[in-house]
């Protein structure tokens, strides 16, 4: 009885169709297995870019924070030039006439003229310091 159900048409339709929905099953899967690795790998691509974005910020940011403590280093070893200013206007005579006035790398230099046309020394210097 057994052999007469498999030679039936009936019985040939359903062993193709089950063979069939076997190869669709797999198809399927195989290709909604490659589209989830496409997901994959552009989400990869995306976080990898913000990544990236991320550490070209925080090398930005280092680089702030260095220029701003060598900027506090500056202000606390050296006085600001306005106080430089300040203090040569009350040393200095009021019969003196800078011509020059140079400030480099904590020294100040001074060239001028005072009254009856006596040059005051081309070679003043003075370091400079925060009291």
């Amino acid at each position: 009885a057994s052999g007469s159900l498999l030679a039936s048409p009936f019985a040939k339709v359903l062993v193709v169709s089950c063979l069939a929905l076997a190869v669709s099953a797999g198809y399927l899967f195989a290709g909604r297995h490659e589209q989830l690795l496409l997901d994959l790998r552009t989400e990869n691509a995306v976080l990898k870019a913000k990544a990236d974005a991320a550490l070209s910020a925080a090398a930005k940011s280092q680089a702030s924070f260095a220029s701003a403590v060598e900027l506090r280093q500056l202000k606390t070893n050296y006085p600001p030039r306005v106080e430089i200013l300040d203090e040569l206007t009350k040393i200095l005579p009021d019969t003196a006439y800078l011509t020059e006035l140079a400030i480099d790398d904590g020294r100040l230099d001074l060239a001028g003229l005072r009254r009856r046309s006596r040059r005051f020394s081309n070679n003043r210097r003075c370091l400079l310091t925060r009291h």
